[in-house]
């Protein structure tokens, strides 16, 4: 089967291959597809998709080993991974979309393990996360399909990077369009790709690296922006004004201690399977998840995040509500007299006071004992050894 990939208003920037339908067919779900629904096409055009990245894709097909070309100019792993990642979703190539998943969470796994890690050391940068924001969208997956040059609507289940042609060439009606609901598994993976770049960044991050997320228009301005890195074109600020479901992504993590944030990071097998994720704020700050993101001006231009569960009614408590305390008494005898019994149930009774409100505020000599999902004040053995007397 004859594979143009490239820009087609470029031919210089295209290129050509001719690749077994068979190999094909192991390798891109898409492919099989295509093939299994009219076995006549002989040539197929990708004209969004990098004649580099596809190049990396043929490589792994012909050795089953994951690799890309670190001698291309302007070379980054993250940003050449990430670009496989995307092709090989765009393909529904499984193999090669977890390898390459694989090498970027081994990227991004050390500095997330680091105590010492900051956003001055991440290896992600603004215009990584505008890069993937823009292109992991589902709406990247829906442009319009051209079969011998005839546009079909983005309801065609086949994907909308590919162009065919038949064997004979002929410029007649274009193939019936296979079963529709095709691309389940590409917008999976883009959630994917997505999760575990915000997650990554946020497990490199300090609290005070997100607390700060975009103070500062300019690199380092005022000292107090340590996230932009000079020579960056895109700064923070721009890309959480831009994508408000990253800023909600990494805002929620702003309570986490800075020797927590590894859990930050989780397990491979979360972002590998990827269905039970979903994309919070949409385009323009809208909620596809069921939250709503809403931006205030407010103080350092912070972002206020509202999380509302449409079909989730909450329940207020009732004020006269006593909580249940437990108290435990320390003695000599290791038993409780009667007189004893009589002080429980009276600290009991009176503990939650006038409202059923408890006021803050403990001596230094009493701690606090949880029984359930009540507190309560446990006397401190002195006092008890007196009651007991």
């Amino acid at each position: 089967m004859k594979i143009i990939v490239g820009p087609e208003p470029e031919p210089n920037n295209q290129r050509t291959w001719y690749l077994p339908k068979a190999k094909l067919s192991r390798y891109s779900d898409i492919f099989k597809s295509i093939i299994a629904e009219d076995d006549t096409v002989s040539e197929v055009e990708l004209p969004t998709i990098s004649p580099n990245s596809f190049a990396e894709f043929v490589s792994f097909m012909h050795s089953n080993i994951y690799s890309t070309n670190t001698q291309v100019a302007g070379y980054r792993g993250i940003r050449a991974h990430a670009d496989s990642c995307l092709l090989a979703a765009k393909l529904e190539a499984d193999e090669y979309w977890e390898a390459a998943m694989r090498k970027l969470y081994d990227l991004f796994l050390p500095l997330a393990k680091s105590r010492r890690s900051d956003a001055k050391q991440s290896l992600i940068r603004a215009d990584d996360i505008a890069y993937i924001c823009v292109n992991t969208t589902e709406e990247n997956l829906r442009r319009v399909v051209t079969i011998n040059s005839e546009p079909l609507t983005s309801d065609n289940a086949l994907n909308p990077q590919i162009k065919l042609t038949t064997d004979d060439g002929s410029s007649g009606a274009p193939p019936a369009p296979p079963k529709r609901g095709y691309h389940s598994h590409d917008v999976g993976a883009m959630k994917g790709l997505r999760t575990l770049f915000f997650d990554a960044l946020a497990s490199h991050w300090t609290r005070s690296d997100v607390i700060y997320i975009g103070v500062q228009d300019s690199p380092r301005g005022g000292g107090s922006n340590k996230n932009d890195v000079p020579g960056d074109s895109t700064t923070w600020r721009q890309v959480c004004d831009m994508y408000p479901d990253f800023h909600f992504h990494i805002a929620k993590t702003s309570d986490v201690q800075h020797w927590l944030r590894t859990s930050l990071l989780k397990n491979i097998n979360t972002y590998l399977n990827p269905f039970g994720i979903q994309f919070v704020g949409g385009p323009g700050g809208e909620s596809s998840g069921g939250a709503v993101v809403r931006k205030e001006a407010v103080d350092k231009i912070k972002i206020k995040v509202e999380e509302v569960e449409a079909d989730e009614e909450l329940e207020m408590e009732s004020a006269t509500r006593r909580p249940r305390l437990t108290l435990r008494l320390e003695g000599s005898s290791g038993s409780t007299s009667g007189d004893g019994v009589e002080y429980l149930e009276h600290a009991s009774s009176d503990a939650g006071g006038e409202g059923g409100k408890i006021e803050e505020g403990v001596d230094s000599d009493r701690s606090t004992v949880v029984d359930g999902d009540s507190e309560g004040e446990e006397a401190a053995p002195q006092d008890a050894e007196g009651d007991q007397d």
